[in-house]
């Protein structure tokens, strides 16, 4: 076990880069467009329920929520 962290630990240092990275800031911002995806979803099928304005909408993402929010 202590070994196998070890060699682990080694990898790690031999790359440059720590382990828990996850990815850096780029992870970050694909989680904020996800959830702008996510929720002009949400907001487009309570409004039309319609799967082809739901898809639309998904693309357009923060702008279609932002269009919602301002003639709401």
């Amino acid at each position: 076990m202590l070994l196998g962290l070890n060699l682990l630990h080694t990898f790690s240092r031999e790359r440059g880069t720590p382990m828990s990275n996850g990815g850096g800031g780029r992870s970050a911002g694909v989680g904020v467009w996800g959830f702008g995806s996510m929720l002009s979803i949400t907001l487009s099928w309570s409004v039309h329920h319609s799967i082809l304005w739901m898809i639309v909408h998904g693309i357009f993402s923060w702008f279609y929520v932002a269009y919602y929010a301002w003639l709401k």
